[in-house]
């Protein structure tokens, strides 16, 4: 069983980048939502949503193509890598970007299948503003690992886990995103707060920071103690420097890989 394998690690890391096909994976207010799916030759069982930064209201997911087309060469994994509501266009700019995440998650899972995952298998890796959908469906999820929300493992690269705690642009990042400050709407900023969701049974998580981070490694250390606090599968890993998200994905690929096969392979 080991010998097979290391044999499909070992094809699976000479592989190309796999192409990537768009599919719409759900739908909001303001239209159909897109992925780019990568499905290397050589995959395994596992499955991961890729999410990228931007404070939330700018980028797409062209800035994270790198990335998944990397993560999928690497590890084997399937990948989708995803676009969310970035513009107002009814309801909660906040709830709509969960929400997407959300059905990116059960789209995997109900094409399974044709996919060739196993639905119990499904992680997920953020940079930035991505990092904290990614923690939010974590720390909220629900529903069984074959058909709900919830994520067998996840991944964050510079997260703003800790609304309430930011400072500076990234508080202003904050305001803007959500349409008020802190003070004038505080349940607003600790619904879109990963570490005040966080409980028993959420997903296992690696939080990655950099010293310095334009995000405060802050975040990621104070994530990872409230989640290993209830009883969560959780480290933080700050390195060196003042990278920012996939600025460092040198650095964090192989180590997020690592976590994510760990956890996904024991679902």
């Amino acid at each position: 069983m080991r010998l097979a394998l290391a044999l499909v690690f070992a094809l699976v890391a000479a592989a190309p980048a796999p192409a990537a096909r768009t599919v719409t994976y759900g739908s909001d207010e303001g239209g159909p939502l897109r992925a780019d799916l990568y499905r290397p030759a050589h995959h395994g069982r596992i499955a991961v949503i890729t999410v990228h930064g931007g404070a939330w209201l700018h980028n797409d997911r062209a800035v994270f193509a790198p990335i998944a087309a990397d993560l999928a060469r690497r590890s084997g994994f399937v990948v989708l890598n995803i676009e969310y509501p970035r513009a107002p266009a009814g309801g909660s700019l906040y709830a709509r970007q969960r929400a997407a995440v959300e059905q990116a998650v059960r789209w995997v899972r109900s094409h399974a299948r044709p996919l060739g995952v196993d639905p119990r298998r499904v992680g997920a890796l953020g940079g930035s503003a991505g990092g904290n959908l990614v923690a939010l469906v974590g720390t909220g999820g629900s529903g069984s690992l074959r058909a709900g929300t919830r994520l067998g493992a996840a991944v964050t690269w510079s997260g703003q886990l800790d609304l309430e705690h930011l400072r500076g642009v990234n508080a202003t990042n904050v305001k803007t995103y959500l349409g008020c400050d802190l003070a004038t709407c505080p349940d607003t900023w600790a619904l879109a707060s990963p570490i005040d969701h966080v409980n028993h049974g959420d997903t296992p998580m690696l939080v990655f920071g950099a010293r310095g981070d334009s995000t405060p490694p802050s975040q990621s250390t104070s994530m990872a103690r409230a989640l290993r606090a209830a009883g969560v599968d959780s480290r933080a890993i700050i390195l060196p420097g003042s990278r920012h998200g996939q600025q460092y994905a040198s650095a964090a690929m192989a180590r997020t890989i690592a976590f994510l096969r760990t956890h996904l392979s024991r679902s």
